[in-house]
Order: structure tokens, then C-alpha cells, then sequence
């Protein structure tokens, strides 16, 4: 018997071992040996697939997945780092007080003017910007900040630093019919920095009072006048202020009239309205020589949006 070896080194070394039987001829060996060649080639080609393979479907080689997860670290470093802040930071919002005007809001609109306290507490600082301010009604509708004239304390653009607060005004002018439900700060809606639902009731209204009317008789044919003048510095009263009126009467006795006049009452002639308080009281004589008098007068605004002057009405007898 002829023993035929047959070695291939693939970083492995394989040997077969073929016995053949010592009558083949030429021809019957030479075909085996290119079976034996082929088959050799064969499980060489399965020894290498099998060991490249797996280098060939590492994750690192996979451009797919290490997009994905590229994105995937991304979203939570930027998550992360919104959880720190917040960790770190408190941003509050406060509505103190609401008031209703509807002397300057546009045709089919009331204006609310909320007085907001604004703190911050952390380790950073609060850019506070009144126009990052949004409004939601009831109806879902979002508003955003606006001024109007009739704002006494508006809310100041500040740096808000650990323990510190902001308090001031900010308008919104909404349609007719919706109420506030809501108020939030943020410069992106899809990440809110402060919020509050609690809205206190309205609890003042704004009226735009430019002049103080007088209404009255001359009870005489002697010369009589009477004026009024608003001494505040401004036109826009809130129902929880005062509007100072200043009235000066004078008279001037001719030929048959009265040596003087008295003034017997002074009221308000407008819904709403009321006089606080008359200085001083009355009954009130001015005397004939041109004698001049000033009546200061306390007058409470009305629970509703007035415009207008004021009409107050003088008695006067001789």
C-alpha cells in the first residue's frame, strides 16, 4: 500500500490522509488528486469565511447603528443637561393681582394687566425679559405681552441672581368672551421655564378720566363762576384709587344781586362714581366781593372700564 500526503497551511495546518489501494492505475490517481484538491480548497474557503466573518459584522463597522447611537448619546447629554438645570435652578412666577381695562385695548379685545412677581433661586441667573411672557385663555388661544398706557408699574427686562425677585406689570390684550387660565415664561414653548394657573380674580378696573365737568345754575344775575381741575398726574385711575379734583367758585355781587351765594351739595353725575369726601364741608357761603373758594374733592373710579370726563354737578342758592 502507497500512502499519498497531501499539506495546505492556512494558518492552519491540515493534513490528509488518503489511503489508495496499490492497483490504481496513472489515470485513477491523477483524478483523485484533483478531487482531493478541490475538497482541500473546499474546506479552506470554509475555515477563512468562518473567521472573517464575525470581523466583518463588529458594531463598530456598521455605519447604521453608529448613527443611531451617536444620536441617541445626543438626546441624552442634551437631556441631562436640562435635568441639571433644573436640579439647580428654580424659576417661579407669581400673579399678585389682576386688573381689566378695555379704554385702550383694541375694538373686540380687554386688556388684563397682571402685577407678576418673578424669583430665582440657583446657582446661575434668570435673564428675566417681560416680552418672554405668554398668556392661555380658556379657550386654548395664546397671547402674548403687550403695553398699553394704562400700566402704572410695568415689569423691567432685569438679571435675576440667587434670592432675588422682580415685581411689575404685564398686559395682555385678549377677545372678548375668553378669560386667563394660564401664564407661562419661556422664549421656546416646547420648553417652559415658569408657569401658574393661579389667577386671583379681578380685583381693580382702569377708567381714562382726562377733564372734571361742572354742571350748575346761577341762582343770581351777579357774576358766578365755578371750574374744576384734576390735580393727579395722570388719566388713568384704578378702581382702587382716587381722583383729586380741584373746584375754585368765585362771585361777584352786581347792582340788585345777593351780598353772597351758598354752596348747598356737590355730586358726581356719572354711574360708578363717588365722592369720597368734600373739603371743605358743606354748606359753603363765598361772599359777594369776588371772594374765590377751592373745594378739594375725593372721587372714588367705578368697578368698570370708564372713559370719559367726569360731570359733577354743583347746588348753589343765594
Amino acid at each position: 500500500m502507497r500512502i499519498h500526503r497531501t499539506t495546505y497551511s492556512v494558518g492552519i495546518r491540515l493534513e490528509l490522509a488518503i489511503q489508495l489501494p496499490m492497483e490504481v492505475n496513472s489515470s485513477t490517481v491523477s483524478k483523485f488528486r484533483l478531487i482531493t484538491i478541490i475538497a482541500a480548497v473546499f474546506v479552506i474557503g470554509i475555515i477563512v469565511g468562518i473567521s472573517v466573518y464575525p470581523l466583518m459584522n463588529t458594531p463598530s463597522n456598521l455605519p447604521t447603528t453608529t448613527t443611531k447611537n451617536s444620536r441617541s448619546l445626543q438626546v441624552q447629554s442634551v437631556t441631562t443637561q436640562s435635568v441639571a438645570l433644573n436640579a439647580n435652578s428654580t424659576y417661579s412666577i407669581e400673579i399678585l393681582s389682576v386688573a381689566f381695562d378695555q379704554v385702550d385695548a383694541p375694538t373686540g379685545y380687554s386688556d388684563y394687566l397682571l402685577t407678576v412677581n418673578a424669583s430665582y433661586a440657583g446657582n446661575a441667573s434668570w435673564q428675566l425679559d417681560s416680552s418672554n411672557f405668554h398668556l392661555t385663555t380658556n379657550e386654548l388661544s395664546v397671547y402674548n405681552a403687550t403695553s398699553v398706557s394704562g400700566e402704572k408699574n410695568p415689569l423691567a427686562s432685569s438679571m435675576l441672581i440667587n434670592g432675588q425677585h422682580a415685581c411689575g406689570q404685564i398686559t395682555f390684550a385678549v377677545l372678548n368672551g375668553q378669560k386667563p387660565t394660564k401664564l407661562q415664561y419661556y422664549t421656546d414653548s416646547s420648553v417652559v421655564v415658569a408657569e401658574t394657573d393661579d389667577f386671583p380674580e379681578t380685583s381693580t378696573w382702569v377708567s381714562l378720566v382726562p377733564a372734571a365737568i361742572v354742571n350748575y345754575d346761577n341762582p343770581t344775575t351777579s357774576n358766578l363762576t365755578v371750574m374744576a381741575s384734576i390735580l393727579n398726574s395722570t388719566q388713568y385711575f384704578y378702581s382702587n384709587e382716587v381722583i383729586v379734583v380741584r373746584m375754585t367758585i368765585s362771585y361777584q355781587q352786581l347792582n340788585n344781586g345777593p351780598s353772597s351765594v351758598v354752596v348747598k351739595s356737590i355730586a358726581e353725575q356719572d354711574p360708578g362714581f363717588t365722592i369720597m369726601n368734600t373739603d371743605p364741608s358743606l354748606p359753603l357761603a363765598v361772599l359777594g366781593n369776588n371772594q374765590q373758594v377751592t373745594i378739594i374733592l375725593t372721587i372714588l373710579p367705578p368697578h368698570s372700564s370708564y372713559s370719559g370726563g367726569i360731570h359733577i354737578g354743583v347746588g348753589i342758592t343765594d
